[in-house]
């Protein structure tokens, strides 16, 4: 499954295989939101082949239904789908001129969209300058900015923690000029370092509790503690990768609407609200008609939300928190293996004897017949050494004692 955009149009892309050893013909059709219907479409695929079908999402429309001619299985007959719409980061720029370009290419990222009121942002880039030192309260890219111009390189080699954001990049590269330094706390995480300067830092911090809500905001801030514009960083793919990180993970933290299309059984990953007043989450599922099917809906306590999954039949269905709606999505069968029935047989869980599963799972010891000598042997000495034997006869004196008489 895949979605390609066509200006303002998506179109979507489905692949059909056929598992059999002969050749099959199906038809398929879209059915819209509304109940109506497209034409049916043949399609002929030669034995284990694949072909690929493809349409595009009507003009307002959020949400539709691919249905293939049914088949003995009847999982994949149906492919529900719903016009993915990911959740958007806002951010608030804050930089100097000569950041400007940075800032363009930060903008181009998929996802974001720029405010004006840093209120409403969930993202700040700045940058920092010495004679305003502080830095920003909320989630933001930091970057030195450097008034003095210096032809001096650092020196050293460059270093890269084992972190998340870090890993598979590389900054063997990376060319930074001396400039100013952010004092960094002793507990920021140092991502990147050349010789014994830091270049780039992660702050994670607590604001205090905010009078509406039971739980404090975790503020998390990239630290760039060089001048980016002296360096080569710009040009480099490892910095736009650590930005793309960054913000990604920043989104995933964002408690706001997704909309997205995923597999029977696919782990849910979904922001939450977790105060100590946050209501649990409910998980609604529809039927073909749109309508809420019968025992649709289950509740799921939020000390479970990290284990939710898809539901295991294909169909629409949406996510909640109280009245705010988390996720919608649409949910199809897409396991390939389970597909291909071919390799199917039957099996008994129930063995006709005992004795198979005892055999099936008892290790046999090579050393056995060494166990039978050493206990027949041990057996010969204690008999050898117990039995009775015959007793000593009497022994006489060779010389009997005189007899004498008395006269």
């Amino acid at each position: 499954m895949a979605f390609e955009n066509e200006g303002a149009t998506v179109r979507w892309n489905a692949l059909l295989r056929n598992y059999s050893d002969s050749p099959q013909t199906r038809s398929w059709q879209v059915v819209f939101a509304d109940g109506s219907r497209s034409q049916p479409q043949p399609v002929t695929l030669e034995k284990n082949s694949m072909t690929s079908i493809s349409s595009a999402f009507p003009s307002g429309s959020k949400s539709l239904r691919v249905v293939l001619t049914p088949d003995d299985f009847s999982l994949d007959d149906e492919l529900p789908l719903v016009l993915p719409r990911p959740k958007s980061l806002k951010y608030y720029l804050q930089v100097s001129e000569k950041y400007g370009n940075i800032a363009r290419k930060f903008g181009r990222f998929r996802n974001l969209e720029e405010v004006s009121d840093p209120v409403q942002a969930d993202l700040s880039l700045v940058s920092y300058d010495p004679l305003l030192p502080a830095l920003p309260g909320g989630n933001s890219i930091v970057m030195v900015d450097e008034t003095t111009q210096s032809l001096k390189y650092l020196r050293g080699g460059i270093v890269a923690e084992k972190h998340p954001l870090m890993d598979g990049i590389n900054w063997q590269s990376l060319l930074v000029r001396e400039s100013i330094q952010i004092q960094l706390n002793k507990t920021d995480e140092i991502l990147l370092w050349q010789g014994n300067r830091p270049l780039i830092a992660l702050r994670t911090s607590v604001l205090p509790e905010a009078p509406e809500s039971a739980k404090p905001q975790r503020v998390r801030q990239l630290i760039f503690n060089f001048d980016l514009t002296l360096s080569n960083a710009e040009q480099l793919e490892s910095t736009a990768l650590l930005l793309h990180r960054f913000s990604q993970g920043l989104r995933d933290r964002k408690v706001a609407l997704e909309v997205l299309n995923t597999e029977t059984g696919q782990p849910l990953r979904i922001a939450t609200h977790s105060s100590a007043q946050a209501t649990p989450l409910s998980l609604t599922r529809f039927g073909a008609d749109g309508r809420t099917l019968e025992d649709g809906t289950e509740m799921i306590a939020l000390t479970q939300a990290r284990f939710l999954q898809a539901p295991a039949q294909p169909g629409f269905f949406e996510i909640r928190q109280g009245d705010e709606l988390l996720l919608e999505s649409g949910c199809y069968f897409a396991d390939t293996r389970e597909a291909d029935l071919r390799g199917c047989q039957s099996d008994d869980q129930i063995a006709g004897l005992s004795g198979k599963a005892v055999e099936r799972n008892t290790r046999e010891d090579h050393l056995w017949r060494l166990w039978v000598i050493i206990v027949l042997v041990s057996l010969l000495l204690a008999w050898h050494f117990t039995k009775d034997r015959p007793k000593d006869e009497e022994e006489h004196p060779a010389d009997p004692l005189p007899v004498t008489s008395s006269r």
